[in-house]
């Protein structure tokens, strides 16, 4: 009889911290979200379970660090109940596109044989060109001969003006550059002496003069590639009506 009046008493005992330390935690979640708390309910609570201001003040810090967390993983859990239906919606759209294929894929082996056959088919050109070249009057092949050497001749010239035009650029580039550095120095020369000034100036100048000299030579350098260019396209064309002569002659 004695035994089980113990075991009652221990039984409430524990429900009595229990429901305690519940109410505790509750009163630091509320202050954790800076909310009203009964500060005498809560000295209560402290004294029973044997808390202290400074374990009050850690498990507050503590439940404050977490909220971030807590609000991340609703976030993220929230986006977890929507992968079943993400899931259905990519198997849907799966299905569509294979039902798609499945319905125009008779139409592409056949449109796919169709395209190999005539790639197959104008290789041979190339070849007949050659065999109706072979036949025509020796003086479009001359003219052809002669056209072709005009060509070769203009891009021979063309090849060096390229690179000319690579390193006048770069050199223009660097002019450039020294005069905005020159510029800005001689702005920020007020505090030096008038030797170092007048050495910047004349550095100055000879960098507006190699800078004007590099600008025209470059423009120089883009009318003659211009006007190449344009030869060249003029006997492309003279040497494409050429070829489309002799295939019909």
């Amino acid at each position: 009889m004695i035994e089980a009046i113990f075991e009652a008493v221990r039984g409430k005992r524990k429900q009595a911290v229990r429901q305690r330390n519940e109410q505790y935690w509750e009163c630091v979640q509320a202050l954790a979200e800076s909310a009203e708390v009964d500060a005498d309910f809560l000295v209560e609570l402290m004294d029973a379970l044997g808390k202290s201001e400074a374990d009050l003040s850690k498990d507050v810090a503590k439940n404050t660090e977490r909220r971030p967390y807590q609000t991340e993983l609703v976030r993220l859990q929230g986006i977890q109940q929507t992968i079943p239906r993400l899931t259905q919606d990519v198997d849907k759209a799966q299905k569509a596109l294979s039902d798609a294929v499945q319905k125009y894929q008779p139409a592409i082996d056949v449109a796919a044989t169709a395209l190999r056959a005539a790639q197959n088919e104008i290789l041979q050109i190339p070849n007949l060109e050659d065999r109706l070249t072979e036949t025509i009057d020796p003086s479009l092949i001359e003219r052809r001969n002669t056209l072709t050497a005009q060509r070769m001749e203009i891009a021979s010239k063309l090849r060096p003006l390229d690179a000319d035009r690579v390193t006048c650029e770069q050199y223009c580039r660097a002019y450039t550059d020294s005069l905005e550095r020159l510029n800005r120095q001689r702005r920020e020369s007020s505090h030096i002496d008038f030797a170092a000034r007048t050495e910047i100036n004349q550095k100055l100048a000879q960098a507006k003069i190699n800078e004007s000299s590099s600008s025209k030579r470059l423009r120089t350098i883009n009318a003659e590639i211009s006007e190449l260019q344009s030869q060249l396209s003029g006997v492309d064309a003279q040497l494409e009506s050429l070829r489309l002569e002799m295939i019909a002659s």
